[in-house]
């Protein structure tokens, strides 16, 4: 189980990022913007219950890739790889 934190406003995504990490999934969040109002992002991060992972779009796809590799004790195919990392190029840190 994977949660990953892109944008938003309230708390909801940090509550749901908790609960994954105490079920023993993953969680990542995408690196805060310069923007002086806190988001999602900053709340997930001091949430109670820690990110395993706080990056651009590209570390996250990624770790999401690693995750799948070390989950299966095989490396995960460059194309299954390829599309994670097509997913997640086009959001803006």
């Amino acid at each position: 189980m994977i949660g990953v934190v892109l944008s938003g406003a309230l708390d909801d995504g940090s509550r749901g990022l908790a609960a994954i990490h105490e079920a023993g999934g993953l969680t990542m969040v995408l690196t805060p913007g310069r923007s002086p109002e806190r988001g999602m992002p900053e709340n997930a991060i001091s949430y109670d219950g820690p990110i395993d992972l706080i990056g651009d779009p590209l570390q996250i796809a990624e770790g999401i890739c690693r995750s799948q590799w070390r989950k299966e004790n095989t490396k995960m195919p460059a194309a299954k790889c390829a599309s994670v990392v097509s997913f997640f190029a086009p959001i803006k840190a």
